[in-house]
């Protein structure tokens, strides 16, 4: 459909709802797929961005108050016979570039950015049933939210089976899986905890703090050597606790060697935590699947690892390959410091 005629229906239904009740907040437009797209076939003018000309058309009638929330979803990768390793190492630039590309289209940043789906794929591959699902879900949601976004909404809560949607794959066993968290027995009842699971524990009760209390969000760059990282990457948090966590996303085939984490403020450099620092991780060490077609299933699912780390940093912290490590730590030594916070 045609911006412009989007525009005309939704100007119909927004009228309509403000006149039963004036309180409710209309918005959209719930894009379904081609996240880095979106584009349309071109106007008179040879614009081809959907977005653009469906705020152009509501200005120009003077009713942009009608857009009161952005809503798309989230489905980054359909090419579910390929390795994920790259698609995971791909994803964060991918958001991004959409970003940008929304920005630069005009979407206001004063109206809340909502993805009312999320997930792997819009279709069922075996990736949706392993670590990677894991993995990716926690960077939508943290990268989404650092990047300014307001709230997310996974899909596939509901209890589930395996299944075949796609051909073509030359291995045939990456075509059985599906977007869920609870994978069921026989008798229809929910028998196995999944990846989706344990990553969205990871992500809301180990680095975010499960309150409802503002959280603090920061920037965060992973080091090797003196080249940024593109196979791990990290998110920051500080929560309502005052303690600050670090989720860390190994996204390699290798267990690699945390040396340090070090939060910069304006002026100066703090690497100190003000007491034990916590390790939970989950990683294949928690989690095998066995492929079988139809009846494919988890021969190892267990919850994350905790542990303490009780000398800082003076060794090493083991990240394990395809793995979600959130480190979190009391405080630190300087925390009274003005420290850069996300807008």
């Amino acid at each position: 459909m045609s911006p412009e005629h989007y525009g005309a229906l939704y100007m119909q239904f927004a009228k309509v709802v403000h006149e039963i009740d004036p309180t409710l907040i209309t918005g959209g437009p719930g894009f379904q797929s081609e996240v880095e797209g979106w584009n349309t076939f071109p106007d008179a003018n040879g614009e081809r961005s959907w977005m653009k000309r469906f705020l152009s058309c509501l200005r120009e009638r003077k009713r942009l108050d009608d857009f009161g929330f952005f809503s798309f979803e989230w489905y980054p990768f359909d090419a579910l016979c390929e390795p994920p390793a790259g698609q995971l190492i791909e994803h964060p630039g991918l958001m991004k570039r959409v970003f940008k590309r929304l920005d630069r289209d005009g979407v206001p940043r004063n109206i809340p950015w909502i993805l009312s789906e999320y997930g792997y794929s819009s279709f069922a591959g075996r990736v949706e049933v392993e670590l990677p699902a894991a993995l990716l879900n926690a960077e939508i949601v943290a990268q989404f939210l650092t990047l300014g976004g307001k709230t997310a909404y996974y899909y596939g809560l509901e209890p589930n089976t395996v299944i075949r949607e796609l051909d073509g794959c030359a291995r045939q066993d990456r075509l059985w899986g599906n977007l869920m968290m609870f994978q069921t027995g026989p008798n229809e009842d929910v028998k196995w905890l999944l990846p989706a699971y344990y990553g969205a524990e990871m992500l809301v009760e180990e680095w975010a703090e499960p309150t409802n209390a503002p959280h603090q969000l920061f920037h965060a760059t992973v080091m090797e050597g003196e080249k940024v990282s593109r196979d791990v990457t990290a998110y920051v948090v500080r929560r309502p606790d005052n303690r600050w966590a670090v989720m860390i996303l190994n996204k390699t085939a290798d267990d690699l060697g945390l040396k340090q984490v070090r939060f910069k403020n304006m002026t100066t450099r703090v690497s100190d935590w003000n007491g034990p620092i916590e390790v939970i991780q989950y990683s294949p060490l928690q989690y095998v699947w066995q492929a079988n077609g139809a009846n494919g299933h988890p021969t190892r699912s267990k919850p994350p690892k905790h542990f303490l780390a009780h000398d800082g940093f003076t060794s090493e912290i083991t990240i394990p390959p395809m793995s979600i490590s959130v480190i979190r730590g009391p405080g630190l030594v300087h925390s009274s410091q003005t420290y850069r916070r996300l807008p």
